[in-house]
């Protein structure tokens, strides 16, 4: 091929998917790997080194496929351990007001993301942490005049992860009484979000136009089925175009299933 030429569509499907095949094996073999790491008491200390690279290198990344699966299978391989540091770790992140707001709006997502499709968490420690995340989205509503605004970007990313969490894990939540306080809660403060008169420190919260439309949509729903709260027309937003800050962070959930043919199987 001359300098120059235009590379033919069927050569590059084809590269491609040459490509996919090698990494697909690539991620089989590491998967594997950590299940030896498992059965030799290491899986601990490989965990810790996985989520320093994580950490440094995939965090801040723009919408990474595959290498975050890797941390996924290990907590699924020891849910108590690298599983609850694993979200911990996340949390921690999100609330540290030394990182900068899109490594804390990164982490949020990635968290309710995991605390969403990982099965194999138990209920009443997704609970835990979505009561965190409450607290701390009340607490930025008492300090600050939160308003549809980009400046509120990390208050607004844990507003969607709230709510994100509570569509996969709603009724499982339900089922332990124990955590159904915490459910309460995060529906609780979803509720007093509608934009209302008065001198309320969360009255002019914009959920409807500054977090993922598809996200609060299918919230409301689950919320309104389950009888948690009565849905206000103020929510119905309709038509209602998504805003800069919704753009920003809600069109990327990281452990959206892997598509890999072969290594899918190991994170299902």
């Amino acid at each position: 091929m001359n300098e120059g030429e235009e590379c033919p569509v069927q050569s590059l499907n084809q590269n491609y998917s040459k490509v996919s095949e090698l990494l697909d094996k690539l991620m089989v073999l590491s998967f594997e790997h950590l299940e030896s790491c498992q059965n030799a008491g290491r899986l601990d200390e490989v965990f810790e080194i996985l989520f320093d690279l994580f950490e440094n290198l995939i965090l801040t990344t723009c919408k990474p496929k595959f290498p975050q699966f890797l941390l996924f299978y290990a907590c699924s391989l020891d849910p108590e351990d690298c599983g609850v540091k694993f979200a911990s770790k996340l949390l921690d992140i999100f609330l540290s007001s030394n990182k900068d707001r899109v490594t804390r709006t990164n982490a949020v997502d990635y968290l309710a993301s995991y605390l969403s499709r990982g099965k194999f968490l138990h209920a009443s420690f997704v609970a835990s942490i979505l009561k965190r995340l409450v607290d701390e989205c009340a607490d930025y509503c008492r300090t600050y005049n939160v308003g549809a605004s980009s400046g509120h970007l990390v208050f607004y990313s844990g507003c969607q992860a709230i709510m994100y969490v509570l569509c996969f894990r709603m009724r499982s939540i339900l089922d332990v009484p124990a955590s159904s306080c915490c459910l309460h809660a995060g529906v609780g403060f979803i509720s007093q979000t509608k934009p209302v008169e008065g001198n309320s420190p969360i009255a002019h919260v914009s959920l409807e136009s500054e977090c993922n439309p598809y996200v609060v949509s299918e919230f409301l729903k689950q919320a309104k089925a389950g009888g948690l709260f009565f849905v206000s027309e103020a929510f119905i937003f309709g038509d209602l175009p998504e805003s800069e800050t919704s753009r920003a962070f809600g069109g990327f959930f990281s452990f959206y299933p892997c598509l890999f043919k072969i290594s899918n199987r190991f994170t299902i």
